[in-house]
């Protein structure tokens, strides 16, 4: 059975790579960031269903609220990956393993 899973961070890296394996896996996506194009343009590339969420996560109240106001289907979030973050100038993690 598919869950509903919410990925904050989603519209690059690994946030968008999580995103995208768990919709290969026949789940829902609600995708989440600041980008409303890049996730936009991430749910277009998604074989699967996907919910576009715009939202910065260190603005509480907003959090709260469009979680609040999802429509009826996503609302029951059966999983929350908690990826937003602010990595600039960072080498991507994928390049920087031994």
């Amino acid at each position: 059975m598919s869950k509903t899973i919410f990925i904050t961070g989603a519209s690059a890296g690994i946030g968008a790579a999580t995103a995208r394996a768990f919709a290969f896996a026949g789940d829902r996506v609600i995708l989440s960031a600041r980008s409303a194009d890049r996730l936009r343009q991430l749910a277009d590339e998604i074989d699967g269903e996907t919910h576009v969420l715009p939202l910065d996560v260190t603005d509480a109240q907003a959090h709260l609220d469009a979680i609040a106001h999802l429509p009826d289907p996503w609302r029951a979030i059966d999983v929350a990956v908690l990826n937003a973050g602010l990595a600039l100038n960072l080498v991507p993690v994928w390049e920087n393993t031994p």
